[in-house]
């Protein structure tokens, strides 16, 4: 991590660009030089993938990249319209993990990661 202050007073609307300040497009090498590669590493030959929690798509950009069909969720409007903003290939839609936006048994994933970003606390208060 780069010892990035989170925003958190309206952290909704300053996430997208408080994550695109610090952490992609190789802002942070950790991010870009680590943890991508083992992401690209863990999901590699999965051709359907649903990236909860997509943020910015920086993640399903890549996997996109590699060949799978990639599906992005998330919460936060401005994260989804950036997503959109920085790939037509990849379809974004806002929603929550616990209210996804397909019919029922209409997602088998083929494989699942769970991948977090350390957060401070008071993120979201």
């Amino acid at each position: 991590m780069s010892g990035a202050e989170i925003p958190v007073g309206g952290w909704a609307a300053d996430t997208a660009d408080w994550w695109q300040r610090e952490f992609t497009d190789g802002v942070d090498p950790e991010y870009t030089e680590q943890i991508l590669p083992i992401i690209g590493e863990q999901l590699s030959g999965a051709s359907r993938i649903l990236d909860v929690g997509t943020g910015e798509g920086q993640v399903a950009r890549m996997l996109s990249d590699q060949g799978a069909n990639v599906y992005g969720i998330d919460p936060i409007a401005e994260m989804v319209t950036e997503a959109r903003s920085r790939s037509a290939a990849v379809p974004v839609s806002q929603a929550e993990a616990s209210a996804l936006p397909f019919a029922a048994g209409n997602v088998r994933p083929e494989a699942a990661r769970a991948f977090q970003e350390p957060v401070g606390q008071g993120f979201g208060k």
